[in-house]
C-alpha cells in the first residue's frame, strides 16, 4: 500500500497535520502512532480523558515512553515525560495551553526568517483556537477546533488566593491574558481542559475528520526507519503486533516529538558519522547536529 503522505507520530503535531491535510478529502494520509488509539472519546482512558492526576506523565503509565535522561553529572538521572498514545503530549501534559511570547517569535524573525515573526504567526494562532473568554481579537480566535478557557466553574481554591496575594505582596505584575501581546505577569493560566475533560489535539483536530475515507489511523504500530532510496524518503519500515512491515509513501513526515525524531533519523541513517557507526547504522548522511543540542525549557 502506498499513501500521499505517511505521518510518523500522532502527537500533539501529528494530530493536527493529519486533519488538515485529511480535510480536503483528495490526499491519502496514513497516521502511525506508537502508543494506542482511542477513536472514540467515551471509551478514554480516565488518565487521559480527565487530566486530574499526574498519572499519565508517570513512568508506570503505557501512554508514556517512560524515557530517562541526564542533565548534569551532579543531578543524576531523571523521568522524561513523553506521550506515547494518540495525542502524544497533550494527551498526557497539564493542560496549560500557553503561547510562547511575541518577542520569543520576534527574535527568531531576527536570525533571518521573518515567516517566524509574531506578526506572522498570529494568524495561525487565531485560526486554530476557540477562546470562550477573549473573542475577536488581534491575538485570539472564536471559531477554531481547540478549545480555551482560563478559569474553570466554581470558586478559586483558597491556596491559590493565598498565593496571588503573596506574589502581589512581594512587587509582581499582573495580566489579564497570557496568550496576549503583554503575556508576562501573574495570571491565570490558559487550559485545554473544559469543564474537566481534556480535550487533546487528537480530540480537537483528528476526531471531526476519522470518517473521511482518504485518512486512515493506526495505533499501536512502532516505526522502525525511515526508507531512503537514491536519496528520497519513499516509505517507512514499521513494526506491528510482532511482524515487519514497510509502507511507501510519495511523502514522509516525521513528528515524533523532539526526542524520538532525531532518534528515528539516526536509526535511518541521518546524523554524526561517528555515533552511527558506534551502533553499525550506515551513514547517509552525515548530519552532526542530529540529536545534539537539546534545550528542555522545564
Amino acid at each position: 500500500m502506498k499513501y500521499d503522505v505517511v505521518i510518523v507520530g500522532g502527537g500533539a503535531a501529528g494530530c493536527v497535520l493529519a486533519g488538515r491535510l485529511a480535510a480536503n478529502g483528495q490526499t491519502s494520509v496514513l497516521l502511525l502512532e506508537a502508543g494506542p488509539d482511542y477513536p472514540d472519546p467515551d471509551n478514554l482512558p480516565a488518565d487521559i480523558k480527565f487530566g486530574h492526576t499526574r498519572f499519565a506523565e508517570a513512568q508506570a503509565s503505557k501512554h508514556n515512553w517512560a524515557l530517562h535522561g541526564t542533565i548534569t553529572e551532579e543531578q543524576g538521572e531523571i523521568h522524561v515525560a513523553q506521550g506515547k498514545v494518540i495525542g502524544g503530549g497533550s494527551s498526557i501534559n497539564g493542560q496549560a495551553m500557553q503561547r510562547g511570547f511575541p518577542e520569543d517569535f520576534d527574535s527568531w524573525a531576527a536570525l533571518g526568517n521573518d515567516e517566524w515573526s509574531y506578526e506572522k504567526v498570529v494568524p495561525y494562532f487565531r485560526k486554530s483556537v476557540r477562546d470562550l473568554d477573549i473573542q475577536d481579537n488581534y491575538c485570539h480566535g472564536s471559531d477554531g477546533p481547540m478549545p480555551v478557557r482560563r478559569r474553570q466553574t466554581g470558586p478559586t481554591p483558597a491556596i491559590q488566593e493565598a498565593f496571588r496575594a503573596a506574589c502581589i505582596a512581594a512587587g509582581f505584575g499582573t495580566t489579564n491574558d497570557k496568550n496576549g501581546l503583554h503575556p508576562a505577569g501573574l495570571g491565570v493560566t490558559p487550559s485545554n481542559n473544559i469543564d474537566g475533560v481534556r480535550v487533546s489535539t487528537a480530540m480537537a483536530h483528528l476526531n471531526p475528520v476519522r470518517h473521511h475515507l482518504n485518512l486512515t489511523v493506526r495505533g499501536g504500530v512502532l516505526v522502525r526507519k525511515i526508507v531512503i532510496e537514491n536519496g528520497t524518503a519513499v516509505g517507512v519500515e514499521a513494526e506491528s503486533g510482532g511482524k515487519v512491515f514497510r509502507v511507501g509513501a510519495e511523502r514522509v513526515v516525521l513528528s515524533a516529538g523532539a526526542i524520538r525524531s532525531p532518534h528515528l533519523l539516526m536509526l535511518s541513517g541521518i546524523g554524526p558519522a561517528d555515533h552511527l557507526r558506534e551502533f553499525g547504522i550506515p551513514t547517509l548522511y552525515h548530519l552532526p547536529g542530529v540529536g545534539q543540542h537539546l534545550m528542555n525549557h522545564l
